[in-house]
């Protein structure tokens, strides 16, 4: 959005520079949303959350663990809303790419390997380094945040929460 937004600002500039030389009046052009992006139901699906810092040390089910992402979403309309998350590493491979169906009032654990502190749905991904992950919605409804964390301890001895950039499209 940001991105969107410098674009946007950089384009308008350089317009109304050359048509203040023309006198013409230049009226802002609005840039295209995100493309949507069909489920495996078929429906269309609109990028809502990108997030990066996805890590996970590649240790599922063993002692060994220690590093692993989480990604939590809360839907909070009167209606199921239909989720596609995608993790990515740094080359943009993907590790995973799953579609559920995310009920009222119901949240959502997505792990990429088993958290000892936490349940949900265990990708079991393997190892991820500098990785992102993209939520896509059948609604703007869902409300999400990611963290990377310690795996294995209960408590954990670490959370970070990771940023996540919000998108608002029409639906």
């Amino acid at each position: 959005m940001l991105a969107r937004s410098f674009l946007a600002a950089a384009l308008l500039s350089a317009a109304s520079s050359a048509a203040g030389a023309a006198g013409d009046d230049v009226q802002p052009r609005r840039l295209p949303d995100s493309p949507p992006v069909s489920s495996q139901a078929g429906s269309a699906l609109k990028v809502i959350y990108r997030f990066s810092g996805v890590r996970d040390d590649g240790y599922q089910g063993t002692a060994g663990r220690k590093l692993a992402t989480a990604l939590h979403c809360s839907n909070p309309s009167g209606k199921a809303v239909t989720m596609r998350v995608r993790l990515l590493g740094y080359y943009g491979n993907v590790y995973s790419d799953q579609t559920y169906a995310v009920q009222p009032a119901w949240t959502l654990s997505i792990l990429t390997q088993a958290i000892t502190s936490l349940s949900g749905v265990q990708l079991n991904t393997g190892s991820i380094a500098e990785g992102q992950g993209v939520v896509m919605a059948s609604s703007n409804a869902l409300v999400c945040s990611a963290m990377f964390m310690d795996a294995i301890n209960n408590p954990p001895n670490f959370a970070t929460g990771l940023h996540m950039e919000r998108y608002n499209p029409k639906f």
